[in-house]
């Protein structure tokens, strides 16, 4: 799923770092349309170093948005090497 470009206006606009946080377990811990917690379980978080925004403009979004993701999918891939559904 893409990620939208409304934190990065504000980042960008407000120049406000953006902290990549991944967690890794919770969809085995919540179902998608709940808000409950189904099960006990182990979930670890991982959060990046500031992504900073200085220098950056609306041009750079993508590219912004692309570094963020690229984080966030480096701790999925360890621990989901073949996707996760």
């Amino acid at each position: 799923m893409p990620f939208k470009d409304g934190a990065f206006r504000l980042s960008i606009g407000a120049q406000i770092p953006i902290v990549a946080m991944t967690c890794i377990g919770a969809g085995e811990l919540w179902h998608r349309k709940s808000m409950h917690i189904i099960k006990p379980g182990k979930l670890e978080v991982f959060f990046s170093t500031p992504f900073r925004p200085e220098g950056k403009t609306e041009e750079d979004i993508e590219s912004y948005k692309e570094a963020v993701k690229a984080e966030f999918m480096k701790h999925l891939r360890v621990y989901y090497p073949h996707g996760y559904v």
